[in-house]
């Protein structure tokens, strides 16, 4: 899968990335390394590519060393990163906010 092969490789020192298939829907799980903690998107794994394939003027990302692309996805993780580390303790779902991911309180 295009996703977990992506943020595993630009989340590599930082959480481990994951799937879970169900009848219902796929799910895009996080765990940070330094954490026990498990992080759910509640966006589909289609959700989460159109997001970042949508990112415009990538600061994240150098032409002579990477693609456009490339710095999408940093990008990208830098946002979920920042989700993580800003989340209360019952913040556990990441959700796709214009420009960014944001974390919510888990039901």
């Amino acid at each position: 899968m295009l996703l977990l092969g992506r943020l595993a490789q630009v989340l590599d020192d930082y959480a481990v990335v994951s799937g879970e298939d169900r009848l219902d829907v796929s799910r895009l799980l996080i765990s940070p390394c330094d954490s026990s903690e498990q992080f759910v998107f509640m966006d589909t794994p289609a959700q989460i590519v159109d997001h970042v394939l949508a990112f415009e003027h990538v600061p994240l990302w150098d032409p002579k060393v990477d693609t456009e692309d490339d710095g999408r996805w940093r990008l990208f993780a830098a946002h979920i990163k920042e989700a993580i580390e800003t989340a209360d303790t019952n913040q556990r779902m990441l959700v796709l906010v214009e420009g960014g991911v944001s974390a919510r309180r888990t039901a």
